[in-house]
């Protein structure tokens, strides 16, 4: 489906540690996040200017009439698609100027679709808890929708998600990913270990992307940064780690010598050096009692001292 033209970034959202105004690399991660989840159900548009003078919100969404069973296949952020909507995600918690600056760009955006304005809603998707907006707006659990969401009152079009507050089950994965620390790397271990066909697989790389274009000298990010970086890093080596045991296995069932010359590659890598002719048929021994599973692991984990160690050691398992 079509997919809005990107036009020059603006804030995914203002945590009160961030001056107001300052541009976050988390802005473009949101909305990278919303065109693959929901990008081919509908019309994803990023950062939309919606007044004079120029405000753009994160993303808004219509959703194509005939994808309806599509978007109700995709849980809890498919169920707050079905009708249109502007999208704004907030990394950390927004304090309520936050919030009206969202609202007045909601209205501005919502008088714009005319006739179709009936229903459009502004979603704000929050990591943490919003307890300055929920008490200021007045937000209420939303009935008959899982915990963590909320809605003011109807005229204002206006619910809110707390990312921190959402049950752990397969219909708020995707909104999960948009989380911090422990809530990110569950959900991403989660989609990880999902069949690589389920949809929300798409959104790892979009993860792993943006894990790039943070800078690399740990002094020059802000805390929020720091902590996407360490969980960058963790999921990334868990999406190297599944897909090394998927190659080995693959390998392993095509043939005991097509199983070995993966390995070879990897431990070599890890080395830094060619296995001599007595390692590699250790490493053949120990691809027939061991199993590629566990050979993956001792390779991912094991620095490359005890991984030389562990090669000479006839007895280690």
């Amino acid at each position: 489906m079509a997919i809005g033209a990107q036009v020059p970034t603006q804030p995914m959202g203002r945590p009160a540690r961030y001056p107001r105004g300052m541009r976050t690399r988390f802005d473009s991660l949101a909305k990278d996040l919303w065109k693959d989840a929901l990008g081919d159900v509908g019309r994803v548009t990023a950062e939309l200017e919606v007044t004079s003078p120029p405000q753009r919100a994160d993303a808004t969404f219509e959703p194509d009439p005939i994808q309806r069973a599509a978007l109700r296949a995709r849980g809890l952020l498919g169920r707050m698609a079905l009708g249109a909507c502007m999208l704004e995600a907030f990394h950390g918690t927004p304090d309520p100027e936050d919030v009206r600056d969202c609202h007045r760009k909601y209205l501005a955006w919502r008088r714009s679709l005319g006739e179709d304005r009936d229903g459009a809603l502004l979603w704000l998707v929050v990591s943490g808890d919003p307890r300055r907006a929920k008490r200021d707006f007045q937000l209420r659990r939303l009935s008959g929708w899982p915990e963590g969401v909320f809605s003011a009152a109807p005229g204002f079009g206006l619910r809110a998600v707390s990312v921190a507050a959402l049950p752990a089950t397969r219909d708020t994965l995707a909104l999960r990913l948009f989380g911090q620390g422990a809530v990110l790397r569950e959900a991403a271990r989660e989609v990880l270990a999902l069949p690589e066909d389920a949809w929300e697989r798409r959104l790892i790389p979009v993860l792993l992307q943006w894990r790039t274009q943070i800078p690399e000298l740990p002094e020059r990010r802000t805390t929020d940064e720091e902590d996407f970086v360490s969980n960058a890093q963790q999921i990334l080596d868990e999406w190297e780690r599944r897909a090394t045991h998927k190659g080995l296995s693959q390998g392993l069932s095509q043939g005991r010598s097509e199983g070995l010359a993966p390995l070879v590659r990897l431990f070599e890598r890890r080395l830094s050096r060619p296995l001599t002719e007595t390692e590699r048929e250790g490493l053949r021994s120990r691809l027939g009692s061991l199993g590629p599973e566990r050979l993956g692991d001792v390779v991912l984990d094991l620095s490359p001292a005890e991984l030389g160690a562990w090669l000479a050691d006839p007895a280690a398992r």
